[in-house]
């Protein structure tokens, strides 16, 4: 329906039907809500422990699962040498390759790839300052 006619069916409808209660019963529902228990809300009902939920064994096998992947792939990770091969060569050979041209329709974060541009560029500094270079057995650091 329209809003007008709403609004004049709600008003008409409002007049005919409701009406004031009478002193009486204003008198015996205000005595009924004074006298009324002020409501408290129940605590909530426990179903079960803790430790019976499965929701808590299966959160504690995905975090031993998380802890030991992560543990294994740091050991993987500790057995390499760190290896920064020839970068300026290597951005050559990536600039002159065709697949330059493909770039625009990869939809790169250009903020993205200057961010880490920089890093490289930093890491690649200092590997050739010789600041990553581990120390040789016997000498000291």
């Amino acid at each position: 329906m329209r809003r007008d006619v709403d609004d004049r069916l709600d008003r008409v409808l409002r007049e005919a039907l409701v009406v004031e209660p009478p002193p009486e019963l204003q008198a015996r529902l205000m005595a009924l809500v004074e006298s009324a228990p002020l409501a408290t809300p129940a605590a909530p009902e426990r179903r079960w422990l803790l430790w019976l939920d499965p929701n808590v064994w299966l959160g504690l096998v995905a975090v031993a699962v998380l802890a030991w992947s992560a543990w294994s792939a740091l050991a993987w990770l500790a057995g390499f040498t760190f290896v920064l091969g020839d970068v300026p060569e290597a951005l050559i050979v990536l600039v002159s390759s065709p697949a330059v041209g493909l770039l625009p329709r990869l939809d790169l974060d250009l903020t993205s790839l200057a961010l880490w541009c920089a890093v490289g560029a930093v890491v690649w500094l200092l590997n050739a300052s010789g600041a990553l270079e581990a120390a040789l057995p016997g000498t000291r650091a």
